[in-house]
């Protein structure tokens, strides 16, 4: 999926690019657009840009959908493995544990992002420069 972004900033390797959300947004949900119209994405540069830029953004949709599913899922699965070891010990041992299994899924999900984070595989990637005569 390639979208228009304007470059918010340059750090090192990274440029972050302000996308706004199109009308292919609705039923993506991978990112974390809620109630927002507009979010800065960290993406690597192919090509030189600067702040102010209007720039091509390639991003990667297969990988970047399942690598959410899982982000999205381990927590929750957790939360019910906790929620039915503690079945046999009473309601709030039920509790304790499910809750203690969701931070746990939290926890493994933070790390899990980190990772991902640095896989060019997932992070979105600046192809082209878009000059606009005014």
């Amino acid at each position: 999926m390639t979208e228009l972004g304007v470059v918010q900033k340059v750090k090192k390797s990274l440029a972050y690019v302000e996308i706004k959300r199109t009308s292919k947004c609705e039923g993506c949900k991978a990112c974390a657009f809620g109630d927002n119209m507009a979010i800065v994405l960290p993406s690597l540069m192919e090509c030189p840009c600067a702040p102010g830029d209007t720039v091509v953004l390639k991003m990667p949709e297969q990988s970047f959908a399942g690598a959410s599913l899982v982000l999205f899922l381990l927590p929750l699965a957790l939360f019910f493995v906790g929620l039915f070891s503690g079945l046999a010990l009473g309601p709030y041992f039920m509790l304790l544990f499910a809750v203690v299994f969701l931070a746990i899924g939290i926890g493994f999900s933070v790390l899990i992002d980190r990772a991902l984070r640095k896989n060019p595989k997932y992070v979105p990637v600046v192809t082209d420069r878009i000059f606009i005569d005014n």
